[in-house]
Parts: structure tokens; sequence; C-alpha cells
């Protein structure tokens, strides 16, 4: 198996429905965003949070197993649908339960019945779960990419029009839920699955098992990955929430989405390499190298043009949400290189290390959101949360690194050598761009300054993988010198 050119493949069809389906989404944010209030993102993001973290116990982790188990059977899969749609069932059933006490909790009525509509999610996505992760199995990007960049543009499309009828945060929520009604009709269509009424535990024990631990590192990690939402919406309040949220889409989301793409095309490549782990360390290195390139851009990119993004938006309506943005967008490349290594750990069957990460990262954020809005919180809101992000990463980073290194031969020098390029190309970027927001006019238009900064960005960062590492864009995922562990 040529592991690059597999990877190249899925990097090829996933990433142009992610540049679809990124520009699909800024654009139904820009224009949510004209009709939304803040309060009203604020109480959706509650809602989608508490569905988001439920989502994480989808199939609890089976769907991990089934991509990384070396054989599967149809009696198997068939059993793993009914365990799949069993646990939907708790699930939903723990959000009729729970969603009177949580409405009491941030003391908003609405909020006991917006958590009911995208807790119906649960059910499209455990339905869809084998058939997308048999695609998988098959490396069959092209289809995957195709049904998730459509879902996305028919869910864009219900945001639109609830949001812009007047609907608020319910457009939110009812857009967010429809991308799972979208996604399973789509995957039923590529890969039709009819599961047989039949279950047989005995049969799905050690997928069961291995899944288990893969989900609770995934739960762990939604829960921090949502505690921000929580913790602001409860302690600063909707509308900070509502700034919040907007800065997180623009940077961290922004960031996930070229992550996304690298973790789910590398994960099954991954996982065929286990048994050989110095080719497993080279190729995980390649990635976390091309990932970091393709990062250092958009961070750049935000952090200079963040004012004029969000200036754009109904008169600057949305223009507080500008210094979180500049923050975020520098945490949001540390933490996509970090979810690399869940991935790994999955691939060479130590899902334990993954639970490890996830328990450390929660710890970390727990404690750094905590100290960040009892020092900082009343003068800088919800950026102070930003600064914890930011904060916690650099640590958690290497220490991650360790992890892996207790099992594969994955030298520090060689994980860091393939981000020294990522690193020498921001610097590449930051320079004349700096230069070019010190000498326009501070009264030169908004488009006069994205015209002004993009570009010269843009060149900047061409021209260092050009004449600096001598490579074009099309040969940035050129295959790795063997000696990059030596």
């Amino acid at each position: 198996m040529d592991e690059q050119q597999s990877i190249k493949k899925g990097l090829f069809w996933m990433g142009i429905a992610s540049a679809v389906s990124k520009l699909v989404d800024l654009s139904s944010l820009f224009v949510t965003l004209v009709f939304i209030t803040k309060e009203e993102l604020g109480l959706a993001t509650l809602a989608w949070s508490f569905a988001v973290l439920l989502e994480a116990f989808n199939g609890l982790g089976t769907a991990t197993a089934i991509v990384q188990a070396p054989e599967i059977s149809k009696k198997q899969l068939d059993s793993l649908f009914w365990y799949i749609m069993a646990i939907a069932t708790v699930m939903f059933s723990v959000v009729l339960m729970s969603s009177p006490w949580l409405s009491d909790f941030y003391n908003d009525s609405n909020l006991r019945y917006l958590m009911i509509v995208p807790a119906v999610k649960l059910f499209c996505v455990g339905g869809s779960l084998i058939p997308l992760q048999l695609l998988n199995r098959e490396l069959r990007y092209r289809e995957i990419s195709t049904i998730r960049m459509v879902a996305t543009f028919l869910s864009a499309v219900v945001s639109i029009v609830l949001v812009s009828s007047g609907y608020g945060a319910w457009a939110i929520v009812i857009a967010h839920s429809s991308f799972g009604v979208f996604q399973l009709i789509g995957v039923y269509i590529v890969k039709p699955f009819l599961p047989s009424f039949t279950f047989s535990f005995s049969e799905i024990k050690s997928l069961v098992v291995f899944g288990a631990k893969a989900a609770l590192s995934g739960v762990i990690y939604h829960f921090y990955r949502n505690m921000d939402y929580l913790i602001i919406g409860r302690f600063l309040g909707k509308e900070a929430l509502g700034i919040y949220k907007v800065a997180f889409d623009l940077s961290m989301k922004t960031a996930e989405e070229v992550s996304n793409i690298i973790n789910r095309t590398a994960f099954p490549v991954f996982s065929r390499l286990a048994g050989e782990p110095e080719r497993l360390s080279r190729i995980f290195v390649w990635t976390s190298r091309n990932l970091a390139l393709l990062l250092m851009p958009v961070a750049v990119g935000l952090f200079f043009c963040a004012d004029e993004f969000l200036a754009i938006i109904k008169d600057g309506k949305w223009s507080e949400a500008a210094l979180s943005v500049q923050i975020l967008c520098w945490a949001a490349l540390l933490r996509c290189l970090a979810m690399a290594f869940p991935h790994l750990y999955h691939a060479i069957g130590r899902p334990t290390l993954a639970i490890y990460q996830s328990l450390l990262s929660c710890v970390a954020l727990a404690v750094t959101f905590s100290i960040s809005l009892y020092f900082w919180g009343d003068q800088y809101g919800s950026a102070a949360v930003c600064g914890a992000w930011l904060a916690s990463y650099p640590v958690l980073l290497m220490l991650f690194w360790w992890f892996a290194k207790l099992h594969l031969p994955l030298l520090l020098l060689s994980y860091l050598g393939g981000l020294k390029d990522s690193l020498l190309s921001g610097i590449a970027m930051f320079l004349p761009m700096m230069a070019v927001d010190f000498l326009l006019p501070k009264d030169a238009g908004i488009w006069v300054s994205l015209l002004c900064l993009l570009p010269t960005g843009a060149i900047a960062y061409m021209a260092f993988l050009r004449f600096k590492l001598k490579i074009t864009p099309k040969s940035l995922w050129a295959k790795p010198k063997q000696t990059a562990l030596s």
C-alpha cells in the first residue's frame, strides 16, 4: 500500500468538499449574524452544546472499532446497529429528563424545548454510523465528501430561510439537526445498509470493549470542548456567549475543518500501518507537518483581518469578538495538532492513551478557564477564556507527544523539525502583513484593508513555499525522506 497516495486521494476529495462546505458555512454564518441577536445566538449555543455532548455517546466508540477491526462480519454489523440505536434511545431519554433542570439552571424556560430538537439528531447520526464507517474502511473518500458537502449545503439553506423568517435561536438548532437528517439520507443512497432483526452481544463484545475505551476519550473531549460554552453561558451570560461563539466559529471551526479532513483521511492509513512502527511514525510526522503548513496561513490571516471580517456584518454589530478571534486563531493551530494524536493512539490499539489525553486536557482547561475568568473575566469577558485555550496547549502538545513516544519511535526533534517549516512560513507572512497594516491610513476602508492585507499574506506564503522550501503548492504533499527519523 502507498500510504501517502491513499492520504493524498482522501485529501483531494475531502479537501474539495471541505472548501465548499466551509464557504457555505461562512456564508450561512454571515447571513445568520445579520438577523440574529447576541442573546439568541447564546441561547442556541447552549442547546447545541448539550446535544453535541450527548452525540459523543453515539455508538460508544463503535465507529472507531469498525474502521480499526481487521475483519467484520454482517452478523456483527447487524448487532452493532441495534446496539447503537439503543444507546441513542437512552441518550434521548436523558435529554427529556434533564432539560427542565438545565432550563432552571440557566434561568431560561426556552432552553427546555430547544434541547429536544437537536436530541432527535441522535437517531439520525446513529442510523448513518455503520454505512458511513464502511465507506471509510473502503477508503471511498469521494462518496463521503459528496454526502457531507450536500448535507452542509442543505442545512445552510434551512438555517438561512428560518433565521431570515425571524425564528431566532430555533433556526440554529433546527438547521444543526437537519444536517443529521440529510447525511442519513445521503449515506443510505450511496451505501444501503439493511440490518436483520438479530442481536448477539457475544458477536460484538470485542468491538464494544475497544469502542468503549475509544468512546470514553471522545466523551471527555466533547465535555471539555463544550465546557467553555457552558461556563460562559452560566457566569457571563448569553450575550457574552453569543460573542464568544462567533469568535470560535471564525477561528477554531475554520482550523478544525482542515484538521478533520486530514485526521479522517489518515486514520484508516494509520490503522493499516499499526504493525510497522517506523513507517507509522514517519507518516505521522509527514501528516503533522502538512497540517501545520495548511493551518499557519489561516491563523495569520485571521489575526490581521479579524476586525475587518467582523466589521462587515451589520455595521460592526459583532466587532467585540475581534480580540477573541485574534487569540483563538493561534490556539486553534496548536489544538488541531494535538487532535491528531488520538487517531494515532487508536490506530496502534492504545485507546487508553486517548483517554489520558482527554482527561489531561479537561483538567488543564478547567483550571485555566477558572483562573482566567476569576482574574480577567470582568475586564476582558469571554476573551479571558480564549487566553486560557492559548496558554494550555503548548504544554499539552508536548505531553501528548510523550505518550506516543512510549510506543513508537517518534523522536521529538523529528516531530518539531516537521513543524519548523510552518513556523517559518508564519514569520514570512507576518512581517509583510504587519508592515502593510502599519502603513495603511487609519481611515482606509474595510475593503481596502482586506484587499491589501490578504493578497500580501498570500503572496508571501506562496513565495516562501516556492523559494525557501523549494516546493510548489502541488508538491506540498510530496513523499517524505526516509531519513525523517534518523
